[in-house]
């Protein structure tokens, strides 16, 4: 699509100096974008605290360039079979969930997250590996809701720009 929509010029006053900056954007940049992160993976360092969990969403929110509607959830389910921390947040596009069940050791983490904004998945899945630690990398997939395309990511056909170790 060859049409472009002009934004507000940004000007900057580095040490005196102004640099005029004019920024064109095509309106396919402009439109909503429909992407949802889902993680299956296993990990060393479950979140075990609820307020930790709390944490844990509001710096992420932070991080992606996002902004939360509403404080984070946080529970700590005592179920059997069902044991873990269950956390969510509602954002402007839409939301961030996960489930941690740590019976096991490893823990098993379920993550979720949604939105119509853009989103940098390597920054996500190396903000969970920097406090949960995996213990082997995770399977994840990005899907793309707007254009009814499927992107899946997988262990082999990914890696840059994440900083994951394995676990020894």
């Amino acid at each position: 699509m060859g049409h472009s929509l002009q934004s507000a010029s940004l000007r900057i006053d580095v040490q005196g100096t102004t640099i005029l900056q004019e920024t064109r954007l095509s309106l396919r940049d402009k439109m909503i974008k429909h992407k949802q992160l889902i993680l299956n993976g296993l990990i060393d360092y479950p979140l075990r605290k609820e307020d930790e969990a709390r944490r844990f969403l509001n710096e992420l929110v932070k991080i992606i360039g996002m902004k939360a509607i509403i404080e984070p959830m946080a529970k700590y389910v005592k179920a059997p079979g069902n044991r873990g921390m269950t956390a969510a947040i509602l954002i402007e596009t839409s939301h961030i969930a996960f489930h941690i069940w740590d019976e096991e050791d490893p823990a098993k983490i379920r993550f979720d997250l949604y939105t119509c904004g853009n989103l940098d998945v390597g920054i996500v899945v190396d903000y969970l590996n920097r406090h949960l630690i995996f213990h082997e990398y995770p399977q994840w997939f990005l899907l793309d809701r707007q254009d009814s395309n499927v992107l899946v990511i997988e262990k082999n056909a990914f890696g840059v720009g994440i900083n994951w170790k394995p676990h020894a």
